[in-house]
């Protein structure tokens, strides 16, 4: 048999191929009231950079000063992150300038600059950092008081306290065509004029130098022989009314028209843990401290405390669960000294945990919930846990902790270790749906409706016999007793009656043909493949389901079609309401106007 005879001969009335063409066929009416998140598979931004070469080894390889003015010793201090690492810098007394520094390209107008580093003093209270060639980019601080003092005039600065230790992290930043390289300087005060000569003795200690092309200081990333630059997928909104055609942000795969229900994130500043409404467990939160998947610098850093228990945040308020209703906890993560997160989704009726290694991506030891980890891209994943309430009950809810490893979430901290985290979910749902932001109150997200009604329907639909075929990937935590619709026709009231309806059941596939009400076309296969490729066909007396090119069904009798269906919705299903979505993606979706031989759809659904 020739293989062009396993395939029909008559062409599709209706062929919409969403993840080719990131369009919508100019018949079909979109709407969703909200905006709402999305990948384009293209937009990226700048994630971590640090242009200094062996930025721990200040000092060493690469790194220039005048041994008569200054004595460097590495590897000498116990650096923030707890390693020893970190140099002293001593002042010898000569009168000059008691700098260190590296020499970077000149950089092009209008590229923001921005230099940091951490310092620790030592027997000298003050430094100064300062950009070459530009006298007016430079910046003093003041050690002792934590204080940023004179600041050039192409300049600004910032000071940050590392923890509860005497080390701080400080910055200037400057957009002037001429800065190049950078100094580190020994200076007698916080006042002190642009690259000073005095005649110190005394000494800082220093470490974590960083140089990034943006206007402000962003996570440390260490480097050794070669600069760093990384850049994220950037998670898009898509505006009120518009279509998301959605990648995946790490394979790079179009995944189709996104078709998601409405649902509400009942969480409240769902992207900053440093509010009040989250209870800090023995543990810290610093804003700002990473770039997030969204390209935003709003990642923020946990931190653990030194005490032995658990480090953390959770919801303040306690939250009114409901019994046997579903709650789906997702958040965010992304590694730095730990690479372990725990989210607890209720602390009671059930007490749910669920660990993850933000390492290697794969899912630890799960209690009374279940889980998904889903990559970002650059080491950020989302994490999800899902549990079925056991009483209706008052609980704490969405936890997010620190570990160890597997099963270590008890510990005793060393004060400077942690993730970045962003963007925490709660949904009374049984699976998580993409990320809703909110701030001072929960917020809903609407639902996404695609349809074709009237004449754009009819134009293309044969009310007699035809065949109906469908790619599609559904939510990946869609658990087995969740209806999910793959597309659904109708008379435009939802109804039994006038309705054919395909759509992922309990453990199942399903499809229904109610061409005039009882007696119908049932098609079931006991699967439900999350990604699949399906054919449904139809005529007054037979009808057949094939998937993914082998499982199939059929069934006769009498179904004739008096009329009545004249709209199309795609991504839910049509059977009594709309509310059983896909929550998923449609990649392709055609409709031929012929009874195609199942052996023939098998064709179709395995190519």
């Amino acid at each position: 048999m020739a293989i062009a005879s396993n395939f029909p001969s008559v062409k599709p009335s209706m062929l919409m191929d969403f993840a080719n063409s990131q369009q919508l066929d100019p018949r079909v009416t979109f709407s969703r009231s909200t905006t709402a998140p999305y990948y384009d598979g293209k937009t990226s931004v700048l994630a971590e950079q640090n242009l200094v070469i062996y930025s721990q080894l200040i000092g060493g390889t690469g790194w220039t000063y005048s041994g008569a003015n200054l004595t460097v010793s590495t590897n000498a201090v116990t650096a923030p992150d707890g390693t020893t690492t970190a140099s002293t810098l001593t002042a010898t007394g000569t009168s000059a300038q008691h700098t260190i520094n590296l020499i970077t390209s000149t950089p092009v107008s209008p590229t923001y600059q921005t230099l940091s580093v951490y310092v620790q003093a030592g027997t000298n209270n003050f430094v100064q950092l300062l950009y070459g060639v530009d006298g007016n980019a430079y910046a003093n601080f003041n050690l002792s008081t934590g204080v940023v003092g004179t600041v050039g005039s192409s300049a600004t600065a910032t000071i940050t306290q590392v923890g509860s230790s005497t080390w701080y992290r400080c910055s200037v930043t400057t957009q002037s065509a001429t800065a190049a390289g950078f100094f580190f300087l020994i200076c007698t005060s916080a006042t002190a004029s642009r690259y000073e000569s005095n005649t110190l003795t005394t000494s800082i200690n220093i470490w974590g130098a960083q140089l990034e092309q943006r206007s402000s200081v962003t996570a440390y990333n260490a480097t050794t022989t070669s600069a760093l630059t990384n850049y994220i997928p950037q998670l898009l909104s898509a505006p009120i009314n518009a279509p998301r055609f959605d990648f995946n942000p790490t394979t790079g795969e179009s995944l189709g028209l996104l078709i998601e229900q409405s649902s509400t994130n009942l969480l409240t500043y769902s992207q900053d843990f440093s509010n009040a409404v989250w209870t800090k467990t023995n543990s810290t939160i610093t804003t700002g401290a990473n770039i997030a998947p969204d390209g935003t610098q709003t990642a923020q850093l946990l931190v653990e405390s030194t005490s032995n228990s658990s480090h953390g945040f959770y919801a303040t308020a306690g939250f009114s669960q409901t019994n046997a209703q579903s709650y789906t906890q997702t958040i965010y993560a992304k590694a730095k000294e730990r690479a372990w997160v725990v989210l607890q989704p209720t602390s009671s009726n059930p007490n749910a945990i669920a660990y993850f290694n933000l390492a290697t991506g794969v899912i630890g030891t799960l209690t009374n919930c279940s889980a998904t980890i889903t990559p970002a891209g650059n080491g950020w994943y989302r994490c999800q846990a899902t549990y079925v309430a056991i009483a209706t009950a008052v609980v704490n809810y969405s936890g997010v902790f620190l570990a160890t490893g597997d099963g270590g979430a008890s510990y005793t901290g060393n004060g400077y270790s942690g993730i970045y985290v962003w963007a925490s979910q709660f949904e009374a749902l049984a699976f998580p749906t993409s990320y809703i932001p909110t701030t001072s109150a929960q917020v809903t997200r609407a639902a996404d409706v695609a349809q074709m009604t009237g004449t754009n329907f009819s134009s293309w639909y044969n009310q007699s016999q035809g065949t109906f075929l469908v790619d599609y990937v559904a939510n990946q935590s869609l658990p087995t007793t969740v209806v999910a619709g793959i597309f659904g026709c109708g008379p435009g009231a939802y109804a039994v009656t006038n309705s054919i309806n395909l759509f992922l059941g309990n453990s199942q596939i399903a499809a229904y043909y109610s061409p005039n009400g009882y007696p119908e076309l049932n098609l079931y296969v006991s699967i439900k493949p999350l990604i699949a490729k399906i054919s449904m066909s139809y005529s007054a007396t037979i009808g057949a389901l094939a998937v993914n090119g082998s499982t199939t069904t059929s069934q006769t009798g009498n179904f004739p079609n008096n009329g009545g269906i004249n709209s199309i919705q795609f991504g839910v299903r049509y059977y009594n309401d709309n509310s059983t979505f896909l929550n998923g993606w449609i990649k392709k979706f055609a409709h031929y106007p012929q009874l195609i031989p199942l052996a023939q759809q098998q064709s179709l659904t395995g190519s």
